[in-house]
């Protein structure tokens, strides 16, 4: 199981990628309720323990916790995801 220090350390990876930057297109299927907007910037990522949070504007707060194998990815544009699609649970 990730532990909170790999959490930090994907944060920290993943701060200088996102904050500040607009978002493009979001997609959580499973998630139910408001979501972030095409042109809405990613305010701030953050490690709490052992999750991983992902502010928005409008109070809207991604939280994931990675379980015992998950992960984030990196992609350049256009290029794919390393695994099947079904995997994804947010692009």
């Amino acid at each position: 199981m990730p532990e909170g220090d790999t959490i930090h350390r994907t944060a920290n990876r993943l701060r200088p990628v996102l904050e500040g930057q607009p978002v493009v297109r979001f997609e959580a299927p499973r998630l139910a309720g408001d979501h972030p907007k095409s042109g809405d910037t990613i305010e701030a990522v953050q490690a709490v323990g052992k999750n991983l949070l992902v502010r928005f504007p409008r109070q809207l707060v991604l939280h994931t916790h990675m379980k015992m194998t998950g992960s984030w990815h990196i992609y350049r544009t256009q290029e794919t995801w390393q695994e099947p699609a079904h995997l994804a649970r947010v692009v």
